[in-house]
């Protein structure tokens, strides 16, 4: 199921990305600018958040080692299914979202610069 969201997430953004060049460069940036906020706006605190479910899930069983906040992701098997696995994965899971929502914005913010310097006249 995971593989088809992630095949259905690419083939959206990609095909975002495609008609979002039909756009104007100026509406683009005010487009990317508004996801790009959107996004850090979701991702940032739910990402800390995320970051903080995790440490008080993991940490009183002493399985952190240092700098584990650098790659959190390998630590997911070791969470306990049920309502303690879902806790922290939820908050990691909108912490992506917001993630994707940033990258798309790259994208339009991208797509205004190929716009105005590849494209002259746009």
């Amino acid at each position: 199921m995971i593989e088809l969201l992630v095949v259905v997430g690419i083939l959206t953004l990609a095909l975002g990305s495609g008609s979002l060049l039909l756009l104007p460069w100026q509406t683009l940036v005010w487009v990317a600018g508004w996801l790009i906020g959107l996004g850090a706006l979701v991702g940032v605190p739910t990402g800390v958040l995320y970051h903080v479910r995790l440490y008080q899930a993991l940490h009183p069983l002493g399985l952190l080692p240092l700098r584990w906040y650098w790659n959190p992701v390998e630590f997911h098997d070791l969470l306990l299914d049920g309502p303690e696995r879902e806790r922290v994965l939820r908050w990691f899971w909108v912490a992506a979202t917001g993630f994707l929502i940033v990258a798309l914005g790259t994208v339009a913010l991208a797509g205004a610069v190929l716009k105005v310097f590849v494209v002259p006249g746009q």
